[in-house]
């Protein structure tokens, strides 16, 4: 699901309380079980398939806002 919210593997890593280099390979295990070879095909993939729905852009605009309004405090 956090890949779908467009955070970078480093982030998901964190949010997961795992290493980069495990999120890379569970990231990268999934791309290679769906014959997909990039992480946007991956993407396309869950939304197309309705596995998840695709996230409402305004929505993802005001985490990051709030996001960046807490690193500044």
């Amino acid at each position: 699901m956090l890949i779908c919210l467009g955070l970078p593997k480093k982030h998901i890593a964190s949010r997961l309380g795992i290493s980069y280099r495990t999120a890379e390979k569970h990231i990268t295990n999934a791309k290679n079980k769906l014959g997909i070879n990039s992480q946007y095909q991956l993407l396309d993939f869950v939304f197309s398939s309705q596995i998840v729905k695709k996230p409402n852009p305004d929505l993802l605009n005001t985490r990051l806002v709030i996001s960046n309004e807490m690193k500044e405090k």
